[in-house]
């Protein structure tokens, strides 16, 4: 039968004999507080009266008692406040409210009646005297609630306000108990106010757990707390409530002596295709979890799936139980979250026959399971996302390292709301220009942590069906915003891309701007800060906002996810069941210990999820804003979900195979949909052949040893998609994790997949002599990502000869390579290195088959067995340390490296450049053009060395115009690049614009640029400032290189039609549209020395009206270069004396003056006034010392 579980209020009706329900709005406890407003109550106000003339209330305005007496009076006009609790505890009541003087005493006008509803216990013993806590009875019962100010607004906290011994009133002289609750996480109540006293007034409502100040808690600034509406439950049952079982591929039976609809598998037919029951929702529209209850069975693993209106939604595969379990027939059940169903949808369920092959049947045959399953229950969803795909572009290598822990509770969030399917695009570093209160060793290292994260994440909680791939921006800025692109060009009014902007604006902006503005208006773009949008280096947000994005704006997420670590809301993840958990919180562990900045010590921050966490339960269609940790462990946790187990390897000490069942704690072959773990003393094989690892990771602790056994000789790869390494604390024995050649003599064994490294690694290449030599060589093609230190180590000294070679060529590993004694490190190609420092060990051998270039740290032993073979390669190092000597910067062949030292280690004809890496390109101006002295051929009024350009205009109709000022720009930056120089402001003069007039159609201009100079230069981009007086100007506009040109010919970009803004005729100075467009993706925008470019800007679409004035005005031209500029040599402190006086004098700012007179154990001082120089100094010591530091 159909059945109806009510959480919402039940109102029967009499008349057809029919029942309603009626939905009730449930305040949801976030952060310890439940905040109500008196006056939104859905009870019948009788008695009470809204009001507002007394000043100082919250909302829209408060209630006041008009029954009984002033002083006292039965309880009446009942007033319920239905509120969820989500974190248990001890909660005080409180009240905002009002009495009144009447009679010239203070003691009357002054109270209510109240009582809570639910199952909960009172606050701790005793409870019998005076000041006590109030018992549980009094607590369910209608008891005084006194307090409030004379004719003003009084906080009452429940204890220590009105009497200070509490505000419930047990009645009789000094009897006051406090009111405090212990509450359950998970229940539902209500609080009951009724009126007691005639003229008491109350504003505001609200419980407060311990953990929350009240200080905190009662500033009315605190918004109130959010409401859900309570959807009635159905349950369906399988053999009475789908009146429809036979229309499937194959059709469903009724199988009583199991209560479920099942397949007759015995009939061949019916194996294959799946069986359908359907019927109609009669429930109400919303979102649901739906949960089926099926059967497992020995004989195989059926598919079951959900379906809305015929089209797949949901599917799910029975557990794989195995012969003779005493699982066999018994319900197994399984949540769908967060379904969008319609009032009279069809909804049905479907399975199919299936045989694992294990359970022999008749002659050569094996029995099937038949797809049985009992009901369905639907219960309403937190889980609301609104409909379209999500994209995440996220910082991380700015300053703050919030991203760290946001990203992971991100992933772990789209899991708990099973819509990993909907992730699109996820990208990290997105801050492209790095900031300067962040070193240049902290951001790499932040890229790469951020980077070996991202892959964890996507193991933990995939799969991520729809995501490509994720990006390091910084790293991959072009493939970033090209996958950006690429999902923004998908969308559709039926299939929007909601971007959440959880770092700088930059990687959206260049994506939207490359992008079809067709699709633009089906984007949306969420933030929660101005101090993301308003931080890009490129894009303004105005700019994003421009180009036609919905934007959302939901408030600041730190309010209620940057919490102390002391609050103990991140404790409940400290050893978890769930290893995903536990790596959650390891992020924001992480996070908190980075370093970088202050402001996040003692503190766990995953602000940014907070915008996943609104659009999961319903994005701007009440989509909860105002989440804390506890919302997002409810949802991390959510009900129904399958969290992939950790599955422990129990058969330790001697190797053993993967793919026996006695090997692991469950007693089963690895399979999928578990993560592994081999700890201390494990020692895992792989299959023999070509195989893949089947579970979602592989994790390596110190002490445990993954063996590979794959040939390379038979074009074998042994592949394992997410191999973890970590807890390594040394190489010692049994304190270092383990991946090792595992087989053959004289070959190499081969791994593909991925690496994510933490902690001591070592990378084992083997040699033994047991009646004849025995080799084995390793070859890594996996991707390898982490920091820590791997040492690859040829695993019985004394031999050598073995080689571990890693390939990858995209390899992000940050840490640290060392190459072991008798071992030969080759790295094929230098990307394969990552940005990783490498050591070189007494009798290690090192190849990098590239040009290794990325100024790391080169340590090298300085003995006769020891080698580094440069080939014909170019090295750049930033240090380089041979036999314990620090290597002087400069360029050095293999020749004078060995001059330098004792032995001849190095070899090879190549070079290697020791030395900082210069700093990065900056953005320079090549050409521009702010003043206009010609119409037709415009000069150039700012040019680099020798660089000559010329302009020259073409028109349709009539000639370009320089002396209608309305079109000089005032913001003084070329597009938004600000130069320097900056461009002219000037708005009041002929000559500071170029003006298409009115009723023309279109025209063009040509810059010619030309490189008279010896050195080459990196044409970055093309800046110009337009905007249209009126809308019939020619506002649609193209940029390309003409052909003759010496950089690569073609268009770059074309814009829509009437792109350019039009202000209707109200001039404005400052209106100008401020365009760049790149010129980083041509093939070659390198303008060599004696080269030449010609760009052409064309303007079209105008309509050719000559009413009205319709003119397109153009402005602040420029094409800007890259260019390296030398760090700035350092002050000099200089001396001069004067009469005694010692003047002290350095150029620059930002530095100070600091003496001391003893440099052994003295202290350095300021020096007064030493923050500027000159800085003139009484000597009053006979000896001193003086230093410059920056302030």
């Amino acid at each position: 039968m159909r059945n109806h579980v009510f959480n919402a209020v039940l109102l029967t009706c009499l008349f057809l004999g029919g029942a309603s329900r009626l939905d009730a709005a449930v305040y949801y406890e976030s952060g310890g507080l439940v905040i109500m407003e008196m006056e939104n109550t859905d009870s019948p106000l009788g008695l009470w009266q809204q009001q507002s003339s007394l000043g100082g209330y919250t909302g829209s305005g408060y209630l006041q008692f008009l029954g009984n007496t002033y002083e006292t009076g039965p309880a009446t006009s009942p007033l319920e406040y239905t509120f969820k609790v989500n974190q248990s505890g001890l909660y005080y009541l409180h009240l905002h409210c009002a009495k009144e003087t009447h009679d010239g005493r203070t003691d009357v006008a002054n109270d209510c009646y109240v009582r809570v509803e639910g199952d909960y216990s009172a606050g701790p013993a005793p409870w019998d005297s005076h000041g006590d806590n109030a018992p549980l009875g009094m607590l369910q019962s209608d008891t005084k609630y006194f307090g409030g100010a004379a004719d003003a607004w009084k906080w009452e906290d429940g204890e220590l306000s009105s009497g200070g011994n509490g505000n419930l009133d047990a009645g009789g002289t000094s009897n006051k108990r406090v009111a405090v609750y212990d509450f359950k996480a998970g229940e539902t109540y209500t609080l009951v106010v009724s009126g007691r006293s005639k003229f008491f007034r109350i504003n505001r409502i609200m419980f407060r757990h311990t953990s929350v100040a009240k200080t905190t808690a009662q500033n009315l600034g605190n918004p109130e707390s959010g409401m859900v509406t309570s959807v009635a439950e159905y349950a369906y049952e399988a053999t009475s409530d789908f009146p429809d079982y036979l229309s499937g591929d194959v059709p469903y039976y009724i199988d009583p002596g199991n209560d479920a609809l099942a397949i007759a598998a015995n009939i061949e037919a019916n194996r294959s295709g799946f069986a359908r029951a359907s019927r109609t929702f009669d429930g109400a529209t919303g979102h649901y979890d739906v949960t089926i209850t099926t059967l497992t069975e020995e004989d195989g693993e059926s598919t079951y799936r959900l379906l809305v209106n015929g089209s797949v939604v949901a599917t799910f595969v029975n557990t794989y139980i195995g012969p003779g379990s005493p699982q066999d027939l018994q319900p197994e059940t399984h949540r769908w979250v967060g379904i969008p169903i319609n009032s009279e949808d069809t909804l049905a369920i479907e399975s199919n026959a299936d045989t694992n092959g294990e359970i022999p049947e008749g002659t050569n045959g094996t029995a099937w399971a038949r797809g049985r399953w009992r009901q369905i229950e639907l219960t309403s969803s937190l889980v609301k996302p609104p409909t379209g795909r999500l994209a995440y572009v996220a910082d991380g290598n700015s300053p703050d390292p919030d991203d760290i822990g946001a990203n992971a509770v991100l992933l772990g969030l789209l899991k708990g709301a099973e819509q990993q399917d909907r992730l699109v695009h996820f990208s990290h570093s997105c801050d492209l220009v790095k900031a300067s209160n962040i070193s240049a060793a902290d951001e790499l290292r932040r890229q790469a942590y951020l980077h070996r994260t991202a892959a964890e994440g996507l193991s933990y909680f995939g799969p991520f069906t729809n995501l490509a791939d994720y990006y390091n921006c910084r790293s991959n800025q072009t493939a970033a915003v090209a996958n950006l692109t690429a999902a923004i060009d998908a969308s559709t009014a039926a299939d929007p891309l909601w971007i959440i902007e959880a770092g700088e604006p930059d990687i959206i902006g260049y994506a939207l701007q490359a992008a079809d503005p067709a699709k633009i208006p089906y984007v949306h773009v969420v933030s929660h800060h101005p101090a993301n949008d308003d931080s890009g280096d490129i894009f303004t947000w105005a700019q994003i906002l421009a180009f036609g994005v919905t934007e959302h704006q939901i408030g600041d997420q730190n309010v209620g996810l940057q919490v102390l670590m002391s609050s103990g809301l991140w404790d409940w993840a400290e050893g978890h069941g769930n290893p995903a958990m536990v790596w959650i919180l390891d992020q924001l562990k992480y996070a908190e210990a980075d370093g970088v900045v202050g402001f996040q010590t003692g503190k766990y921050d995953c602000s940014d999820a907070g915008m996943i966490y609104w659009w999961l339960t319903g994005a701007d269609n009440g989509g909860n804003k105002h989440s804390t940790p506890v919302e997002i462990k409810d949802l991390l946790l959510y009900d129904g979900i399958t969290l992939a187990p950790t599955v422990t390897m129990v058969a330790l000490g001697s190797a053993v195979d993967s793919t026996a069942g006695s090997t692991w704690s469950d007693a089963q072959p690895a399979h999928s949909g578990a993560h592994y773990m081999v700890p201390a003393t494990g020692n895992l094989r792989s299959e023999s052949g070509t195989s893949t690892f089947p579970g979602d990771s592989l994790t390596v602790l110190a002490g445990g040893k993954f063996q590979v056994r794959s040939l390379d000789t038979l074009g074998e790869t042994t592949t394992v998609n997410q191999l973890v390494f970590r807890n390594g604390t040394s190489f010692a024995a049994g304190e270092v994790a383990q991946l090792a050649a595992g087989t053959g003599n004289d070959l190499t064994n081969v791994l593909g997949g991925s690496i994510s490294n933490s902690g001591y690694t070592k990378f084992l290449s083997y040699h033994a002599y047991s009646g004849g030599a025995i080799s084995r060589s390793l070859s890594i093609q996996s991707a390898i990502d982490g920091d820590g230190h791997i040492q690859a180590w040829e695993g019985s000294t004394g031999y050598g000869g073995e080689t571990v070679i890693i390939a990858n060529a995209a390899n992000t590993f940050s840490g640290t390579w060392e190459v072991g004694t008798d071992t030969t490190l080759v790295f094929n190609n230098a990307g394969a290195v990552g940005s990783a420092d490498v050591v070189v060990l007494d009798s290690g051998k090192l190849r990098i088959l590239g040009d290794w270039n990325t100024y790391a740290n080169l340590t090298v032993a300085d003995t006769a067995t020891t080698s580094v073979d440069l080939g014909s390669h170019a090295w750049k190092v930033t240090h380089l340390d041979v036999g314990g000597t620090a290597i002087a910067d400069g360029s050095y062949t293999a020749a004078q490296l060995n001059a330098l030292g004792t032995n001849p280690v190095f070899s090879g004809n190549g070079t290697l450049v020791v030395g900082a890496a210069p700093p990065p390109p900056v953005s320079a101006i090549v050409a521009g053009w702010d003043t206009w002295d010609s119409a037709t051929a415009p000069s150039a009024s700012v040019l680099a060395p020798n660089v000559t350009a010329s302009a020259e205009t073409t028109t349709e109709q009539q000639s370009w115009n320089v002396v209608d000022e309305r079109g000089a720009s005032n913001d003084g930056d070329w597009g938004t690049f600000a130069g320097p120089p900056s461009a002219s402001t000037v708005t009041n003069a002929d000559f500071e614009n170029l003006e298409l007039p009115n009723a023309t159609t279109g025209g063009t201009i040509t810059f010619s640029i030309t490189n008279n100079g010896l050195a080459d230069i990196q044409l970055n981009a093309f800046h110009f400032d337009a905007y249209a007086f009126r809308p019939k100007a020619a506002r649609a506009y193209s940029l390309s290189v003409l052909a003759g040109s010496d950089i690569t010919v073609g268009t770059i970009y074309t814009s829509a039609d009437d792109e350019i803004s039009s202000v209707g005729g109200a001039w404005d100075n400052g209106a100008h549209d401020d365009i760049d467009l790149s010129l980083a993706g041509l093939a070659d925008h390198t303008l060599a020395a004696g080269e030449s470019v010609d760009f052409l800007l064309a303007f079209s679409s105008g309509e050719g009206d000559a009413a009205g004035g319709h003119d397109l005005w153009v402005d602040n031209v420029a094409v800007s270069q890259l260019v390296t500029v030398p760090p700035a040599a350092p002050p000099v402190l200089g001396f001069d004396m004067n009469e005694g006086d010692m003047v002290i004098s350095w150029s620059g700012s930002g530095f100070k003056v600091q003496s001391c007179t003893n440099l052994t154990v003295g202290a350095w001082n300021d020096v007064p006034g030493g923050d500027m120089p000159p800085v003139t100094n009484s000597l009053t010591h006979p000896e001193a010392f003086y230093r410059l530091i920056e302030e």
